[in-house]
């Protein structure tokens, strides 16, 4: 890997009271250790990117890894609608609900959960990309595959990775694991075809197809199809109706039996968000292929709701209810 850079980010004053404390997202924050972490940036060739890294133990290697591409696709203006752009904006959602320290959150109480678990030393390593407009597809796949050769290059072990993405995180994850399978004409993406597949894919309310008449128009949701497809056409711009952009589009059965990961999938989606229809179809594909398969519907759920309920749920156990559920599927299936 060249040009990889790393600053440590210092975070004890940042929570004001201490760990899960005052400075977190809801009077009923949870108290969580905080894993120290700090800002990687990697090149290779014409590509480059960010990431960010939570290590429960820095000192030593870990022993899972969650590679987290996060949802937040689009930094323009579209419709009146302009997401925050924040100094450490590598956290979840494809929506502007927050802060940074809301996001951050989601990481570390992940980080915490896995710790509690059979994982001694879990670390994260959570991707910045480029967004749009200022770079459009494929940047952003050959950044995501770039990310993880990266996390490869610290464990050596792809049996210890388990990707994890929401929305469009969860587009850019099926995007470099269909790359991960092409012949060899495709190594220019930062030799995607040398690299091993993860163990696992953990897939949160993922945009699975970026425009779909089996897009749900919820009355409910946040995210609102059209305001969806406008992003998904910049994102994609003449390749929005191609496989290489739109995953979900991909009909080659043999080849999402190469690429899927070990374990398969873990699916997470609302029962009521614009996206849930083609969920379920990738769901339904994915099982008729072989392919290993765990889904849990929120009933009553919206888009991207284990991020979403640790800042809006009421209850203890409603809040950390999706992530505890992708935490026990790790602990299953790479422990």
């Amino acid at each position: 890997m060249e040009d990889v850079q790393e600053r440590v980010v210092h975070v004890s004053s940042s929570f004001g009271g201490g760990c899960g404390g005052r400075g977190m997202s809801h009077s009923l924050a949870c108290t969580w250790i905080l894993a120290p972490f700090s800002l990687t940036c990697a090149r290779q060739g014409d590509t480059s990117v960010a990431g960010l890294w939570i290590k429960h133990d820095p000192k030593r290697e870990p022993d899972v890894v969650v590679y987290y591409i996060h949802g937040k696709l689009a930094s323009c203006t579209l419709n009146r609608w302009r997401p925050v752009r924040l100094t450490m904006d590598a956290q979840g959602g494809g929506f502007a609900l927050g802060s940074c320290y809301f996001y951050l959150e989601f990481l570390l109480a992940m980080c915490h959960l896995l710790g509690k678990t059979k994982f001694n030393n879990p670390a994260i390593f959570a991707l910045e990309y480029s967004l749009v407009p200022d770079q459009t597809h494929p940047t952003q796949v050959n950044q995501a595959i770039l990310g993880y050769r990266h996390v490869l290059e610290l464990v050596n072990d792809a049996s210890k990775v388990c990707v994890a993405g929401d929305s469009a995180g969860g587009t850019l994850t099926l995007s470099f694991l269909r790359e991960l399978g092409k012949g060899s004409k495709d190594e220019q993406l930062n030799g995607a075809t040398l690299l091993a597949v993860p163990r696992l894919a953990v897939l949160i309310s993922p945009w699975v197809t970026l425009v779909s008449s089996t897009h749900y128009p919820s009355r409910v949701d946040y995210l609102e199809r059209g305001r969806l497809w406008r992003y998904g056409e910049a994102y994609a711009g003449s390749m929005v109706q191609d496989a290489a952009a739109s995953p979900g589009l991909c009909e080659d059965v043999h080849l999402w039996e190469t690429v899927s990961p070990e374990r398969g999938y873990f699916v997470v989606y609302g029962e009521e968000e614009t996206l849930a229809p083609d969920v379920e179809a990738f769901i339904r594909r994915q099982r008729r292929s072989n392919v290993e398969v765990d889904a849990m519907e929120f009933r009553g759920g919206v888009h991207a709701w284990p991020v979403a309920s640790l800042l809006l749920s009421g209850t203890r156990g409603r809040r950390l209810q999706g992530l505890e559920a992708i935490v026990g599927q790790i602990r299953q299936k790479l422990g």
